[in-house]
């Protein structure tokens, strides 16, 4: 009996490794536990991809009975559906339907999608996670609040309240003069023609004439103040989406693409446009559909009453229209993401790319991202047109039977000539009125969509610690008893203790992967370990403290900003100090190599730096991090594009100054520079054929 039974629920993952916990999150759905992916998340510090035992630990908190087991493609339509099964070595997805032929997969990276056992076939590994509530699952049918209305109202917009007030009023005020104008070819047919009387035409004509020129007075100050209303609410609304975006914590940005980001904020316009134009015209829309079907009430009853029955089938069918076209429209959204993801990857590693002759390779990549965006854009116009269309018919329908009842009131007597007139003006005012009222509704029903988006950036909190104030230089930082490991894995760092007095420097060394820069996250206070604690002069760093004002850091993909070399050293300090940006670049080496560019100091470079060779680019991040005069420096391979004598000597320089100094180095000539070594070990990871990661 399967295929009556009701679909799971498609989720899509926000970050880019959860597709498993997507996928747990559907199966939870389809249960009757309607767990938000965004709870599910929240014990997950570290975003990394799930494996089948975390994915099956998880499941199993929320009382679900979790079999992994291996299944032949054959064996797939014996399956109690739905189930998680595992594709491409790297993801999970979620089969909702499957018959001999084909399976009806749901994608939390790219949507809902039909495709051949024999496709599936090149993609399946496998794996399948069978789950199913035991007796202790708990259902979950509560009524959420409209997510929507809620964001609505959060939105700073209190003072605009005057100028949409202002707007409002002129709206009824043009609608007023719609509802009047009807009169005119009323009174001409039924008052001048048949009286003769060309005095009485030329006083109603000018009279009409003076209300469509206050009409469009009217109309002209409403468009002005909706324009400016527009462009408020986009600088409101933009503003403080990017003031919350550049307070959350630097995980929110490394779990993420930068073009589904990106794509998040391109959401806000269709929220700025529903707020200054929709709000209004859905108000002044019902207004126009109820003031209009009570004229032609009056005028007939009976013309009422058919009109009333079209509106219930016409509301009823593009309800039914909307529902597939808002999906559809959701997978485009993602789909677009994709491409902008993938086009942003390739201008940043066009460098790379054609080192490795990878444009052929590379272009098709990004073309089936766009064919699958336009697949879905093609879907999602299908149902636009059928929604037009039923709208036309609509229209068309309620004309031709106001005027074929009229014509029977007419011949009884009932009404003019005239009244027609204004009787069909009615029914155009009332059906334009309820269509553009039907396209204002299923625009909110798709604003939830745009607002699903955007609340991924804003339901996360912004990094709200309050920064670490010393009143007095650091003189004492010790890490006691430190420990340190992922969600599901063993520990990173165990049992570290370090004690660093004044300004003694420390080398961290050890393979890639043993957790050198994890330990740097931990000292900025980036992420908590799981025991043990940072002091710095016996004050311990805390979930409430921000340390940053402390430390300047250098990473390995820090990145030159576009603007002048003096810009990039100073890098965002509203008063640069000229001498100091001259002790920084000689403390670097590279001050010499500034003086030969064309404009020295205030050459123009980008992000790329073309201008400069990787070790100019690394000697200017140096300059950068030394500007800053922080109280402790933390240098993560800092060195790593230089020659050994450049690198000694501008080690020289930063150990020599009179600040604490954490520096990682898989160089022993320059580790031993330092007044400690701390070495790192990696973990031995003990993996079974089961134990799959997957984004």
């Amino acid at each position: 009996m399967s295929f009556i039974r009701r679909s799971a629920p498609l989720i899509f993952q926000g970050e880019a490794n959860e597709c498993g916990l997507a996928c747990v999150c559907m199966i939870l759905n389809y249960f009757g536990n309607q767990a938000e992916l965004a709870s599910l998340r929240a014990p997950l510090s570290d975003g990394r991809p799930l494996s089948l035992e975390a994915i099956s630990n998880i499941a199993e908190s929320h009382h679900l009975a979790v079999r992994a087991l291996r299944c032949e493609l054959e064996d797939l339509t014996k399956l109690q559906l739905p189930v998680i099964a595992h594709v491409d070595f790297e993801h999970f997805v979620v089969i909702d339907r499957c018959s001999r032929g084909s399976l009806t997969l749901l994608d939390p990276a790219t949507g809902k999608l039909t495709t051949s056992m024999k496709t599936f076939s090149n993609r399946f590994t496998g794996i399948i996670i069978e789950a199913r509530p035991t007796p202790d699952f708990k259902k979950n049918h509560e009524i959420k609040p409209n997510r929507t209305i809620e964001f609505l109202a959060k939105l700073p917009i209190a003072h605009l309240s005057g100028s949409l007030a202002g707007l409002l009023l002129l709206s009824v005020v043009t609608q007023a003069f719609a509802l009047i104008t009807p009169f005119y070819l009323q009174v001409t047919v039924d008052e001048v023609l048949l009286s003769n009387n060309i005095d009485l035409a030329l006083v109603v004509t000018l009279s009409f004439v003076a209300v469509y020129i206050i009409s469009a007075i009217t109309q002209s100050l409403r468009g002005l103040l909706t324009i400016k209303i527009g462009a408020k609410l986009t600088y409101l609304l933009s503003a403080g989406l990017l003031r919350h975006t550049t307070n959350l914590p630097v995980q929110f940005f490394e779990r993420r693409n930068i073009g589904d980001i990106v794509s998040r904020f391109s959401s806000m316009r269709p929220l700025q446009d529903f707020i200054s134009e929709s709000i209004v015209g859905i108000c002044l829309d019902l207004l126009m559909v109820i003031t209009t079907f009570i004229m032609i009430s009056l005028y007939s009853l009976q013309a009422g009453l058919y009109v009333f029955s079209l509106c219930l089938v016409y509301l009823l069918v593009q309800y039914l229209l909307t529902l597939p076209y808002r999906a559809h429209l959701h997978e485009q959204l993602i789909a677009e993401a994709q491409v902008q993801s993938h086009f942003i990857e390739t201008i940043q590693t066009i460098d790379s790319i054609k080192r490795f002759e990878g444009t052929a390779r590379r272009r098709s990549a990004w073309l089936n991202h766009l064919v699958r965006s336009l697949n879905a854009h093609v879907r999602s116009r299908y149902w636009e047109l059928a929604a037009k269309i039923t709208s036309y018919l609509f229209l068309g329908l309620v004309l031709l039977g106001v005027v074929y009842i009229s014509v029977e009131r007419i011949e009884l007597g009932l009404l003019t000539i005239g009244m027609l007139y204004t009787l069909v003006t009615y029914s155009n005012h009332f059906t334009n009125a309820l269509v553009s009222l039907t396209h204002e509704w299923q625009a909110y029903l798709m604003l939830s969509l745009h607002v699903g988006r955007i609340s991924d950036i804003t339901d996360h909190h912004p990094d709200a610690r309050a920064p670490l104030s010393l009143h007095e230089p650091v003189n004492r930082i010790q890490v006691k008893d430190l420990d340190f490991g992922h969600t599901g894995s063993e520990l990173l760092i165990n049992d570290l203790n370090l004690r660093v007095q004044g300004s003694q420097k420390v080398a961290i060394v050890g393979a890639s992967g043993s957790g050198k820069s994890t330990l740097f996250s931990l000292l900025r206070g980036d992420v908590s370990a799981a025991k043990g604690q940072i002091l710095i002069n016996n004050r311990p760093l805390s979930s409430n403290l921000n340390p940053a004002s402390l430390y300047a850091s250098l990473q390995p993909n820090d990145v030159l900003l576009t603007g002048t070399v003096t810009d990039n050293i100073a890098f965002l300090d509203p008063t640069p100090d000229t001498n100091r940006i001259l002790a920084a670049a000689r403390a670097a080496l590279v001050h010499d190599d500034i003086l030969r560019l064309p404009m020295s100091y205030n050459e123009k470079l980008s992000e790329q730096g073309c201008l400069l060779s990787a070790g100019q680019r690394q000697r200017i991040l140096i300059a950068r991090t030394l500007y800053r005069g922080a109280e402790i420096l933390l240098l993560d391979e800092a060195t790593s594009h230089l020659d050994p004598a450049s690198e000694l000597e501008i080690m020289k320089n930063i150990l020599s100054l009179p600040v604490p100094c954490f520096f990682i180095t898989h160089r022993p000539d320059i580790a031993a520079l330092a007044d400690h070594i701390v070495e790192l070990k990696p973990l031995e990871p003990a993996r079974d054929d089961l134990t799959l990661a997957a984004r």
